[in-house]
């Protein structure tokens, strides 16, 4: 039986951001898919735990599903069986200081930056596999993290289709009608 490990990165906010949010949507679709197949484990645990002692070896590899941007695994998680990434968005590289509201905010961040881009050729070997959801980002990780294109694969994002469905135009209509008598809007286009 397959055992996978999912070191979740909370971060600084905590369970607040768009990328935690998918981490834990791809986690509980996995649990689902381990409870129907039986046929792999998957435990989360804290980025920040995965190189504490031995944990690593109990694992036959290690998912990391949602990066963000341009950041290099973590030296603890490096020692991973194979560690899979998940990269969305290198935008700080591609674009640099447009990115950023201030030159200042730039200035305190361009060498965070210059040092991952360093971890990225220094040590891509430990890294088994990276995922990210379309083609142009897997163009990017290319050029500009000089990434083997054969390390990456793309895994389109996908709807959850028990959540979001189409409705019927009745319901759009008495939608309207609801939303429109509770914050007592007038019933006329917005532009």
């Amino acid at each position: 039986m397959l055992r996978i490990n999912m070191p979740i990165d909370y971060g600084s906010f905590a369970q607040a951001t768009s990328l935690n949010l998918i981490t834990r949507k791809l986690y509980f679709e996995m649990a689902k898919k381990m409870n129907d197949s039986k046929s792999f484990t998957v435990t989360a645990t804290l980025l920040q735990d995965s190189g504490l002692g031995d944990v690593n070896r109990h694992y036959d590899c290690t998912i990391i599903p949602n990066m963000g941007g341009y950041k290099f695994p973590l030296e603890s998680s490096l020692h991973s069986k194979n560690l899979i990434v998940g990269i969305v968005g290198i935008d700080e590289v591609v674009l640099g200081r447009e990115v950023y509201k201030s030159e200042t905010d730039w200035k305190r961040n361009e060498p965070i930056i210059k040092d991952e881009l360093k971890k990225w050729e220094e040590d891509i070997e430990k890294v088994s596999h990276i995922h990210v959801s379309n083609t142009p980002e897997k163009n990017q990780l290319i050029e500009y993290l000089k990434i083997p294109e054969q390390k990456i694969s793309i895994i389109p994002y996908g709807v959850d289709h028990d959540l979001f469905r189409p409705i019927s135009d009745n319901t759009k209509i008495k939608q309207r009608e609801t939303i429109l008598k509770k914050y007592k809007l007038d019933d006329f286009p917005y532009l």
